[in-house]
């Protein structure tokens, strides 16, 4: 995931997530034993978040860009993210496995009407300034993408269809445009 200011790179390889600067030479921000995953950034790019679990319990780390320390961020979470405006936050409670979102204008804290994802799975959100994409099977058990209007409070069809086998998939900023992997089993 590119950096807000699209100076740097966070990617997970396996287990690990790795940080890519053009200036530097790529430097590890999981610690050793750590089964991290969902790397994200902070939406002034100056912190950077990702789950890791240690002893099987999932938590939250949020590090600082410039000193790469490692700090719990939470305990009671598996997966947190923030809106590249910072408008709002979205995570998914360890306990109840749902998602919640509180928006920096609102103290209030509402739960995501987003159908739940799996317990051992990272939802595969996109969180966007006027509204958060998810997937999402149909009614005829394809998977397709969905959106979730930030302002009417409404899911809405965008109608494309994504690969069964894919995950990922990527909104430009804009949300003009819905990127998603093409790839093939093996691939």
């Amino acid at each position: 995931e590119f950096s807000p200011d699209g100076k740097s790179l966070l990617v997970l390889v396996g287990t690990s997530v790795w940080l890519l600067s053009e200036q530097t030479s790529p430097v590890l921000l999981s610690l050793d034993g750590q089964n991290s995953r969902d790397p994200s950034w902070s939406y002034d790019s100056k912190t950077i978040y990702f789950s890791a679990s240690e002893q099987g319990r999932w938590k939250i780390i949020a590090m600082d860009r410039d000193s790469l320390t490692q700090k719990t961020f939470a305990v009671d979470m598996d997966y947190f993210r923030e809106s590249p405006d910072g408008d709002y936050q979205v995570w998914r409670n360890t306990e109840d496995k749902q998602l919640r979102i509180k928006f920096r204008d609102n103290s209030e804290i509402t739960q995501l009407p987003v159908p739940a994802q799996g317990d051992f799975v990272s939802p595969s959100l996109v969180l966007r300034k006027s509204a958060i994409y998810f997937l999402n099977s149909n009614e005829s058990k394809q998977y397709e993408i969905y959106s979730y209007d930030l302002v009417s409070k409404t899911i809405n069809k965008t109608g494309i269809i994504h690969p069964k086998l894919a995950r990922r998939f990527s909104v430009s900023t804009d949300e003009m445009f819905i990127l998603q992997d093409d790839g093939k089993t093996g691939d």
